[in-house]
């Protein structure tokens, strides 16, 4: 059985690709240009959370009763 070795990439390359393409490349194409989409995504995802979160405090300490 092997062991698991510690990479310094960000991802675990199983030969699908070539480590060129995933490090060097794949960064140019047009679907990587979402930071701005992700940015509003998750500041919506955090105002839910602090919308909801509340609730979960409230359901929470009513089980522990």
């Amino acid at each position: 059985m092997s062991q698991a070795t510690l990479s310094d990439r960000p991802y675990t390359n199983s030969n699908l690709f070539s480590g060129h393409y995933l490090d060097e490349r794949i960064q140019e194409r047009d679907e990587w240009e979402c930071d701005a989409a992700a940015s509003d995504a998750l500041a919506e995802l955090q105002s839910l959370y602090e919308l909801e979160s509340g609730l979960l405090q409230k359901t929470t300490t009513r089980a522990t009763l």
